[in-house]
């Protein structure tokens, strides 16, 4: 038996070759070495709080030094621009969901990097009728394998209490009014002064994370931390 499957793996190989989810070369990986490389960690100096890039001696951004979110620190892999911009849209809209293994390693490897501990990682939910169409939850695929890499629980935490407009289609001051309210705890949770640690795709604003960060403050939490495959600069098609 273990033989004859060997032979049809090989068979299903040779008829229907894995390729590169990115570049199409073929490979027995999602993405092959050559598009690995090409998505490179931001290096640069950020806001200590949402991320952000930062130029100069300050260790906050504007948005950050006024009027802080309530999240307590967001990490994120690289900016949204050029090899990461093209895997991220192809993850989300191209049916790629495979692609939440390679992306989510170098999230994990990027928190791991920060020294920063969590008890439980969840993700930023998707709305009905989005998940209808997509097939999938992008943000959960990736905090399944965040979650699995640094060993830690993964629990849904968080519900839409309504769907809202594209995110990607608003200013910076529409994205903030358009999801007040969107999002809530789960029936009965109780995080008990959990560190939870909330994983999205693209951080852009942190509209959303935000929303999600205090209904999970609400419910116990005694701190949250984002962790984001992309830093946006609001100049890209974004979510959050």
């Amino acid at each position: 038996m273990r033989v004859l499957r060997k032979a049809l793996n090989l068979l299903w190989d040779l008829l229907f070759p894995r390729k590169c989810l990115s570049c199409g070369r073929i490979y027995p990986l999602v993405l092959c070495p050559d598009c690995l490389r090409e998505l490179k960690p931001y290096l640069g100096k950020t806001c200590s709080i949402c991320g952000a890039p930062l130029e100069g001696k300050g260790k906050l951004c504007p948005y950050c030094s006024t009027s802080p979110p309530p999240f307590t620190k967001a990490v994120f892999y690289g900016l949204y621009e050029g090899k990461i911009e093209e895997v991220i849209l192809r993850f989300k809209f191209q049916d790629h969901p495979a692609l939440a293994i390679p992306l989510g390693q170098l999230m994990a490897q990027a928190w791991q990097k920060q020294e920063i501990e969590a008890d439980i990682v969840t993700s930023v939910p998707l709305s009905k009728r989005r998940l209808r169409l997509r097939g999938y939850n992008q943000a959960e695929l990736l905090a399944k394998t965040i979650a699995h890499g640094l060993g830690l629980p993964y629990q849904e935490l968080l519900v839409r209490k309504r769907h809202v407009k594209e995110q990607s289609r608003l200013k910076r001051e529409e994205r903030l009014t358009n999801v007040l309210g969107a999002f809530a705890p789960i029936d009965g949770l109780d995080l008990g002064g959990k560190r939870v640690l909330l994983v999205d795709d693209v951080l852009t604003t942190g509209a959303t994370t935000s929303e999600c960060s205090r209904a999970l403050l609400k419910a116990g939490a005694s701190s949250v931390y984002v962790l984001t495959m992309a830093r946006g600069t609001g100049t890209q098609r974004m979510s959050s």
